[in-house]
């Protein structure tokens, strides 16, 4: 393959390219990012994307219209075919505050980035081995973001530092209150028999596209969904936990200290998603 692009407000540079300097993004956090999946050459759930995006941006207050969405949309598709990515992908489309100011800005409009990669696998495969879990010693804070994926992320990389110091595939992050949140990359459920429970929106988790998506496709099904708080308690009573994101869909749990799961939900979910 060639030099790879990246695309930059409607114009496309080498990645090797420095096409910009600091701005409000790297300064002060002050945007969103989405992480999309490519499958068979085109990205996963759009829609969805796009009405979080929305939502988020709405919330920071930075402008936003259905003409820049189709912008960005072409320069999506755009992007996947100049760096030849004809099966599996992931896209990252980072979105924030233009401008200049410090922490008052000068304007609220928006500026982009958008870069794309090639994935040696095509569709969502469910992991072989089940992930080790463990639990963060620090709560997990939560803001009227919390929802949404912006670019203040610190949280999550000390989180990730701490889960390769405890030598486990995922952190489990807790709020103030004890009470499961999600872990360092991924929305989590938890089966207690014929019920499924996820966290909610309320309590400060990321409104996940696949959260979105397996909660849409367990309505369909014999269990019964809920989405509510999660104690420390019913993650060590749980017959399957599983673990869900845009990029790698569904991750099963296999362990939690000495309890073991099963996978019997996610394996039926994996076909659908």
């Amino acid at each position: 393959m060639n030099s790879l692009y990246r695309c930059f407000n409607n114009r496309f540079y080498p990645e090797e390219e420095a096409i910009f300097g600091l701005n409000r993004a790297m300064k002060y956090g002050d945007g969103l990012f989405e992480s999309i999946r490519i499958i068979d050459g085109r990205p996963k759930y759009l829609d969805f994307h796009f009405q979080r995006l929305q939502k988020g941006l709405s919330a920071l207050k930075i402008d936003f219209s259905q003409a820049k969405w189709n912008e960005i949309q072409t320069c999506l598709t755009q992007l996947v075919i100049r760096n030849e990515i004809n099966r599996g992908g992931s896209l990252r489309l980072t979105v924030y505050r233009g401008g200049e100011g410090k922490y008052t800005p000068s304007e609220n409009g928006l500026e982009y980035c958008i870069e794309a990669r090639s994935l040696e696998v095509n569709q969502y495969q469910l992991n072989a081995k089940g992930l080790t879990i463990e639990i963060s010693d620090f709560p997990l804070p939560k803001s009227r973001f919390s929802n949404f994926k912006t670019l203040n992320s610190l949280h999550y990389v000390m989180a990730s530092i701490e889960r390769e110091e405890k030598r486990v595939d995922e952190l489990v992050l807790l709020s103030a209150a004890q009470k499961v949140i999600e872990t360092t990359s991924s929305n989590l459920f938890l089966v207690i028999g014929n019920k499924v429970i996820t966290p909610p929106l309320s309590e400060g988790c990321l409104g996940g596209v696949m959260r979105r998506v397996v909660i849409s496709k367990l309505s369909s099904m014999e269990y019964t969904i809920v989405e509510g708080s999660i104690s420390l308690s019913e993650l060590e009573q749980a017959d399957e936990v599983f673990l869900t994101n845009a990029s790698k869909g569904i991750q099963w749990v296999g362990s939690y200290r000495n309890k073991r799961y099963f996978n019997k939900v996610a394996k039926q979910l994996l076909p659908l998603i």
